[in-house]
C-alpha cells in the first residue's frame, strides 16, 4: 500500500479536498491534531492535513507529517491566490521553488541574494 500526504493551508482548501468523492471515507487521526488531520486507507493511505497560513506554519506541519507518515509522495493543494489568471479547480505546477530565505548576510555583512533553491525546466 502506498502512502501520500496532502497539505492545505486554510479551511476552505481542507474542506474542498475532503469533499472529493475519492476521499469520502476519511477518518480522524489524532496524532497530528484533532480535526486538522484525516487519514484514509484503501489502495493508498492518504494523510490530509491543514497547516494554517504562512510559510513557517506550512513548513512545520509538512515536516511533522513527513516524519510521522513517511509518504512516497506529498502534495500542497491550495487556492494559488498569487496567480491571477488561475481559475477555480485549475492545476498549477511550479517550475521553480523559491528558498525560504531569499538573502543571506555573510560574516562580512555583505548581502548575498539566493533567488531560487531549485529550478526545474519542463
Amino acid at each position: 500500500m502506498g502512502r501520500a500526504i496532502i497539505v492545505t493551508a486554510i479551511p476552505v482548501e481542507f474542506k474542498s479536498v475532503l469533499s472529493s468523492p475519492s476521499l469520502s471515507h476519511l477518518k480522524e487521526n489524532k496524532h497530528l491534531g484533532s480535526k486538522r488531520c484525516k487519514l484514509l486507507g484503501t489502495f493508498w493511505e492518504v494523510l490530509v492535513i491543514m497547516s494554517g497560513k504562512g510559510n513557517a506554519a506550512a513548513a512545520s506541519a509538512t515536516q511533522s507529517a513527513l516524519q510521522y507518515f513517511d509518504p512516497e509522495v506529498a502534495f500542497f493543494i491550495g487556492v494559488a491566490g498569487g496567480i491571477k489568471d488561475a481559475r477555480l479547480e485549475d492545476i498549477v505546477v511550479a517550475d521553480e521553488v523559491l528558498g525560504f530565505e531569499f538573502v543571506k548576510v555573510g560574516k562580512d555583512k555583505k548581502v548575498q541574494v539566493r533567488p531560487s533553491a531549485l529550478e526545474q525546466k519542463f
